[in-house]
């Protein structure tokens, strides 16, 4: 098990800056998560960690040890790719033993202690049975284990994984996120795992760094990330459907601060406007709230906000109410088997503890 660490690591493409000093603690035996959209540079920082780039500027620390010029082979580490370079022309048991037959002189192991490893670590992942087959005779999830079972047979200090099971069908993803975070809890290794799926993140993860052009915009255990978002990027990119963002400002009415956005007004608390005055915030902001913190009602109780259905989204265990506010369309979750009608009248109750508030030029949660 190791520590990781990267400290203001920057890394260019030509005239592009692919990762924008970075600064990441990654604790001993935890399971981190990267996520971002394509192109926020969470393959690039898996690549630095593996040696397979080298940063621009900055320095990378395994187990507190600077690798900034040392080797691949040397750090320790073991990689699972997307598309789980097997070879092709080995069987599974070749396919597994071979960081270890490469490395059998370095390492001062026999061929019998490589094929109790090999039989161990295929035992663990349920492919005992596919030692003698070869890559092009496995399903997808199958070809999923035998490259795990080929880093996990290195027992590396870190394991780096690049969206591993992007490949997969949906069952089976679900399948192998549960075997994935399981299998390392049991072994304990340092785990850095590159996703665009946040669901999957949010449910593997100890802790998830979401990343955006390059540069890190919130670090945060799942809960807080999803409850406490550190701007408008990150309450957009977590939560499925994402939080809605109404655009609204700030006036005053009878010298009380006051929120008017379209179709509603809601009084402000003081505290919180002594807080957007003494950082310069505003006048134009956001209200963020998620879908479950909003619920429609076909009558009109005190507080509620009149609006009309746009569209609804059924999906089973939960139905998805598509509201008109302004020009912003607002989804809020409904039980599932209610129904309601296009251009029906209905009735927005908001959970206002719930609410978050973001400024509009910086993006900034602000309260």
């Amino acid at each position: 098990m190791a520590k990781v660490r990267l400290v203001n690591v920057v890394k260019r493409f030509g005239n592009v800056v692919a990762v924008d000093h970075v600064n990441l603690d990654i604790s001993d035996g935890e399971f981190f998560c990267l996520l971002g959209p394509s192109g926020s540079g969470k393959t690039t920082i898996l690549r630095l960690i593996a040696g397979l780039e080298f940063p621009d500027e900055g320095d990378i620390y395994i187990d507190d040890k600077l690798v900034n010029n040392v080797h691949p082979k040397d750090r320790d580490i073991a990689m699972v790719f997307q598309n789980y370079a097997l070879y092709p022309h080995m069987t599974v048991y070749e396919n597994i033993a071979f960081p270890l037959i490469a490395r059998k002189r370095q390492l001062k192991i026999s061929d019998d202690e490589i094929r109790k490893r090999v039989v161990e670590v295929a035992n663990m992942l349920g492919i005992e049975h596919l030692l003698n087959r070869k890559p092009s005779q496995l399903s997808g999830g199958e070809q999923q284990r035998v490259a795990l079972a080929r880093a996990l047979v290195r027992q590396p200090k870190v394991f780096l994984m690049d969206e591993p099971l992007s490949n997969l069908d949906a069952k089976l993803r679900l399948l192998m996120r549960a075997e994935l975070k399981r299998l390392q809890k049991k072994l304990g290794i340092t785990t850095i795992y590159v996703t665009h799926d946040q669901a999957e993140a949010m449910s593997m993860a100890d802790r998830i760094a979401v990343l955006n052009k390059g540069r890190v915009q919130q670090v945060g255990t799942p809960d807080e990330l999803y409850n406490k978002p550190s701007n408008v990027f990150v309450a957009g990119f977590i939560g499925v459907p994402p939080m809605n963002m109404i655009p609204c400002r700030i006036d005053h009415r009878d010298k009380k601060p006051v929120i008017i956005c379209e179709g509603f007004e809601k009084i402000l608390d003081e505290d919180i406007y002594k807080e957007i005055e003494f950082h310069g915030y505003g006048p134009e902001i956001f209200i963020g709230i998620r879908p479950e913190h909003l619920s429609i009602s076909r009558e009109a109780v005190p507080g509620s906000i009149p609006t009309e259905v746009l569209i609804t989204e059924s999906l089973g265990s939960e139905t998805i109410v598509n509201v008109k506010l302004g020009n912003t369309m607002v989804k809020a979750k409904a039980p599932p088997g209610v129904k309601y009608n296009m251009g029906e009248k209905v009735y927005l109750i908001v959970d206002w503890n719930k609410v978050l508030l973001f400024d509009a030029k910086t993006e900034n949660l602000i309260a």
